[in-house]
């Protein structure tokens, strides 16, 4: 039975680096055998439909299929709509999240996160850098830009030792959007 699912791609088209259009990924998922192909904005969010049955499965065939057509190892997050919709509901900024329409921020690891991780990361203390760590996703409110702050993508992987994507209020509400639509 096919299911919808979400792809997160992690660091393509970022500063001019792993550029991937995303005409291109829907031309290659749908020859890979994905329907109902939608994608969003040039981060990499890619709707689509699906017979494999698991999220990690899902997130292996993507990840060599990416490598295979771009030589790139490129992480991919597999959600489904619950997944999502959990990532909203949980968001602990409920405030700042209607003032403003990019902030929060959501970093959304791989996999769940185990108590020694959180840890870690608790012990993080960045000037005007906020971040609450929830069983969806760590959730970062920074009172300056995004790309001055200390607490990044990159730093919270590399803390973790797992890949995470990372995506902003509005993207997230307009995935979540997509979903809904038949």
């Amino acid at each position: 039975m096919k299911k919808h699912y979400l792809c997160l791609l992690r660091g393509i088209n970022v500063s001019g680096h792993k550029i991937i259009k995303m005409e291109d990924l829907r031309i290659l998922f749908t020859k890979n055998g994905f329907e109902d192909i939608q994608t969003y904005i040039q981060s990499g969010n890619i709707l689509f439909t699906s017979e494999i049955e698991t999220k990690e499965g899902i997130s292996t065939f993507i990840e060599n299929l990416l490598l295979k057509e771009y030589g790139w190892i490129i992480p991919s997050l597999i959600l489904e709509q619950k997944d999502l919709n959990q990532v909203i509901l949980s968001n602990p900024y409920p405030k700042l999240a209607e003032t403003s329409t990019n902030k929060p921020y959501v970093c959304i690891p791989q996999k769940t996160l185990n108590k020694k991780q959180i840890e870690v990361l608790r012990e993080l203390n960045y000037e005007g850098e906020y971040f609450t760590v929830t069983l969806q996703g760590i959730y970062l409110y920074c009172t300056k830009e995004i790309n001055k702050c200390k607490l990044s993508n990159n730093l919270i992987e590399k803390k973790l030792g797992i890949s995470c994507s990372t995506r902003n209020w509005r993207t997230l509400l307009k995935l979540q959007s997509l979903f809904n639509t038949p």
